[in-house]
């Protein structure tokens, strides 16, 4: 199991090198394919372990090169005529319409007027100039932000024409679906509560006043606005609570089932698959004990999730703080809860002290991420998380109701979402709620290598307790070889 664990860190790593040395890097030419295939059949004979390590860690670099390899070379630089197929769903945006094209020059992001009419699935013919996005808009890499999806041209349109319209699929479907959700909901709530609820149950990007997103920023409640891992986990835990009155097994059937059927209804797409994913692993993981066969199991996904779009990697901070928050859900979740058990014992205010152990696992698990990427972090994050973690599954099961059902569930939902709301703009106005601090690469790996190593050294026997199941010694192994000592079991 552990060269498994090893073979899987390899291809990440080198998913990671390549992928951060960017698709200008021909690694062809600096290194040359003969040396690097002598030195694995070298490995191979010498130690076939190291040699396997080496070989995931080549699959990884040539994943990241297969992937490039769709980048367009050359393209009209004047304004022409691109044709092509929707993709993607229709995102509202500002002053119009947004969705990807797949045209003869890869996956464009196309930009077209308010009150233009296409869907998922048409033919359209745009007339406009193709660019190459901007790589600093106001220090976002918003170029490396559409490469995670394949998108590396963008076109604002003068005109559209659909040439074909689309035939029915069930992604087309979905999306559809959604669209007249989030019209519903437009009627039936006012700003912000209605850009809140269509972020807060349907994931989409619709924008919030900014005063109200600032808050939640401040705060560190923005993973309740977009459907995140941690996110997931915190709702499908106070679900799964409000049915403590059913046999174990049957509370994680039902909240998977709900699970599966909230991924499907949204669209399914690749951030929210992801969400609840992680967010079902993370709850295995706490509730059952056996976080090991979470931990393998997060660990594979990462890897497919990397396989299919590789440069998520590096470059998509939903996909590195979801795994970051459920990580740190299974490895420091025994730890803070043993903190909390000197003074705070399991059973009394059950969910508090769940919520609490929840957030501040993940908030130690993701800090150096976040302030790498967000040039901050939130000092009144676990207070605002055990706020509002009560109130966001009501929030979202009112919601839900009030796109059937109209008016009746709208009313307590909209009290929910005021409450949330309510939370992050009064601990948003405490002094020091947020702290800006900007750190480099070099110092963010640092701090990662530091926290992980902490943690093993002083920590390890509460690890092997917490992963360690009938025979389950893969991470016994593991945390015993980085540490060189041999924790009795």
């Amino acid at each position: 199991m552990i060269y498994t664990v090893l073979a899987a860190l390899g291809f990440l790593a080198g998913v990671g090198g390549r992928a951060g040395l960017g698709a200008g890097f021909d690694i062809v030419r600096w290194v040359g394919v003969a040396p690097v295939i002598v030195a694995g059949v070298i490995l191979l004979y010498k130690n076939w372990r190291v040699g396997l390590v080496f070989l995931a860690f080549l699959c990884g670099i040539w994943r990241v090169d297969a992937f490039f390899e769709g980048r367009p070379v050359s393209w009209p630089q004047e304004k022409s005529e691109v044709s092509g197929v929707v993709v993607s769903q229709i995102d509202e945006v500002q002053n119009g319409r947004r969705f990807t094209l797949d045209t003869e020059w890869g996956r464009v992001l196309v930009t077209v007027g308010a009150y233009e009419k296409v869907k998922f699935g048409d033919s359209v013919r745009v007339v406009g100039v193709l660019e190459v996005p901007s790589s600093d808009i106001n220090g976002f890499n918003y170029a490396n932000y559409l490469a995670v999806s394949g998108i590396w041209l963008t076109l604002k349109a003068d005109k559209i024409v659909v040439e074909s319209e689309a035939g029915f699929s069930m992604q087309g479907a979905l999306y559809s679906l959604k669209e007249v959700a989030i019209n519903r909901l437009n009627s039936l709530y006012h700003e912000p509560e209605a850009g809140f609820a269509a972020g807060l149950i349907l994931g989409s990007k619709r924008s919030m006043p900014e005063f109200l997103s600032d808050a939640f920023k401040k705060v560190g409640l923005t993973h309740i606005v977009v459907i995140s891992g941690s996110n997931m986990s915190l709702v499908i835990y106070a679900i799964s609570f409000l049915f403590m009155f059913l046999p174990f097994k049957k509370r994680i059937a039902l909240s998977a089932g709900m699970v599966t059927v909230f991924v499907v209804f949204v669209g399914a797409s690749a951030a929210v698959f992801r969400a609840g994913l992680m967010g079902i692993l993370g709850l295995m993981g706490l509730y059952m004990g056996r976080r090991s066969m979470a931990f393998f199991a997060l660990m594979w996904s990462a890897v497919l999730m990397v396989l299919v779009s590789p440069l998520a990697l590096v470059f998509d901070s939903g996909f590195q703080l979801s795994f970051s928050s459920v990580l740190g859900l299974l490895c420091f979740g025994p730890i803070v809860s043993a903190w909390f058990g000197k003074f705070w014992p399991e059973g009394k205010l059950a969910i508090v002290r769940e919520a609490l152990v929840m957030t501040l696992s993940a908030q130690i698990a993701t800090m150096p991420l976040v302030i790498f990427s967000f040039g901050g972090i939130s000092t009144v994050s676990p207070f605002a998380n055990v706020l509002a973690a009560p109130l966001v599954p009501f929030a979202m099961l009112f919601t839900a109701l009030s796109i059937p059902f109209g008016g009746v569930p709208a009313a307590p939902a909209v009290f929910y979402l005021k409450a949330v709301e309510t939370v992050a703009l009064k601990l948003s106005a405490v002094p020091y709620s947020f702290y800006e601090c900007q750190i480099s690469v070099v110092t963010f790996f640092v701090a990662e290598v530091g926290l992980i190593l902490f943690t093993i050294i002083f920590y390890k026997p509460i690890l092997v307790r917490a992963f360690f199941r009938g025979g389950e010694a893969g991470i016994s192994t593991v945390l015993n070889l980085l540490t060189g000592r041999r924790v009795k079991q």
